[in-house]
């Protein structure tokens, strides 16, 4: 999913498009510019985030968290690639960061925080 971020994000100006009026002028565009960038910063930084809790090994033997990760990192795969091809609003990056990572980010904090007590992290 991070290659796939990444290569949407230098393939975002159809999505830019795809979401301002007919008639734009260049404030507009980038003030979605900035807005596409800081979604995709949300959605880099969660799955930054999530790699380091599976490769340092706090999270990486929940069996449940990982189930999670999964299906998580599955439907986003899905949902950037439909991004990326059909040039859909830019917008729908903001669902990705609150319906996927979000939600991955908050539970590997947590499970983060919980795990710091039983065990040391070794890096």
């Amino acid at each position: 999913m991070t290659v796939l971020l990444l290569t949407a994000m230098q393939d975002l100006e159809d999505n830019l498009i795809a979401g301002l009026p007919r008639r734009y002028n260049s404030a507009q565009l980038d003030a979605a510019r900035r807005e596409a960038m800081v979604a995709c910063f949300l959605l880099l930084s969660g799955l930054l985030l999530n790699f380091f809790g599976i490769f340092t090994g706090a999270t990486l033997f929940e069996l449940r968290l990982g189930l999670f990760y999964v299906t998580a990192h599955s439907a986003g795969t899905a949902w950037l690639s439909f991004f990326m091809l059909e040039g859909v609003h830019f917008k729908v990056l903001w669902y990705m960061v609150s319906l996927i990572t979000l939600p991955a980010t908050v539970l590997e904090i947590f499970f983060q925080l919980l795990n710091m007590k039983k065990r040391p992290i070794y890096l």
